[in-house]
């Protein structure tokens, strides 16, 4: 009988060819290796930089987007209200709602200036340039046109 022949019972095992197990657990080791295992660690880094990036910009760019919309009805709201007054040189703008404290309407002197453009068909033409501000800083501006 020959080494490679022997078959030895294990506790409540089948029979293993002793040679068999020896090739095999001098072959396959198991785990991984260190250029592996970095190079997983990299991957996973770049990934999670990545998505850290994104969680960080998201909670900014939602409070600009608010700032800018809120400014955009602000200058709705006072262009409406221009349209409903008489045709002149300048507009005193509406007073600022409660709700839109730190929102301001850039004014020169208090008053909203017109720039009056000649048409040749209907007259006299006002641009209306309308600019909202938050703690001094130009957010939004609206440009309408007024006709005599």
């Amino acid at each position: 009988m020959k080494f490679k022949d022997i078959h030895i019972p294990l506790r409540g095992m089948s029979l293993i060819n002793l040679s068999w197990q020896k090739k095999y657990s001098e072959k396959k080791q198991g785990g991984f290796s260190l250029v592996e295992v970095l190079i997983s660690v990299a991957l996973m880094s770049i990934v999670a930089v990545g998505f850290l990036t994104a969680l960080s910009t998201a909670p900014k760019t939602i409070v600009t987007t608010d700032e800018q919309e809120t400014a955009k009805n602000i200058a709705e709201m006072q262009m409406e209200h221009i349209r409903e007054l008489p045709y002149a040189g300048n507009y005193s703008p509406m007073p600022m709602p409660a709700e839109y404290a730190g929102y301001s309407v850039a004014t020169d002197g208090g008053v909203i200036y017109a720039q009056n453009i000649t048409d040749h068909v209907t007259g006299q033409i006002q641009e209306i340039a309308i600019t909202i501000k938050r703690d001094n800083r130009e957010i939004y501006t609206l440009t309408a046109y007024k006709a005599q």
